[in-house]
């Protein structure tokens, strides 16, 4: 491999490294998921608050085991849109009555919103030190000098961050 773009991926991947796993290193800690320990995530609960009785609002319900995947019906009928296979949770529609007595249940772990993911560059570049590799030794990754478009010969660095710290799992 070329000695420049080992050193730019050597540069591009270390803040990447520390920040994961130094855990969140920001001026304040970022708000617990679900700060009062009742297995509801805070932003469900506040959804929640807006939720008419008969409506439902798509959720990922984790459980312990995947064989309490099978006991959702004890809270009426449920709307399972998918059930994963890695982690022992489903993708549902449930009613806030259906929600609350699911997080009362000994082998429910949370609940959380199933909301719409959208991704944005925001500060990225800036907080994992690219902008800061750019400018310093002139990287860019535009190999072949097309303006406004990456192609084959192009290097690209994706940063995929789910909001997941390895620390302390939230």
């Amino acid at each position: 491999m070329k000695r420049w773009l080992r050193q730019t991926m050597a540069l591009l991947g270390l803040p990447m490294l520390l920040t994961g796993c130094l855990g969140f290193t920001g001026p304040e800690q970022p708000p617990a998921m679900d700060s009062d320990g009742n297995k509801i995530f805070d932003s469900l609960e506040r959804l929640m608050e807006q939720m008419g009785p008969e409506e439902t609002v798509p959720v990922l319900v984790l459980m312990g085991d995947y064989s309490d995947t099978q006991r959702l019906a004890e809270v009426g009928e449920v709307q399972v849109k998918f059930q994963y296979a890695i982690v022992p949770a489903v993708a549902a529609s449930l009613t806030r009555s259906q929600i609350e007595a699911l997080a009362r249940k000994e082998y429910v772990k949370h609940i959380e919103h199933d909301a719409e993911v959208r991704v944005m560059m925001n500060t990225a570049s800036q907080y994992f030190g690219v902008t800061r590799a750019r400018q310093d030794f002139g990287v860019s990754g535009d190999r072949d000098g097309a303006p406004a478009s990456y192609s084959t010969d192009d290097l690209v660095v994706a940063v995929i961050d789910t909001g997941k710290s390895i620390t302390d799992g939230t």
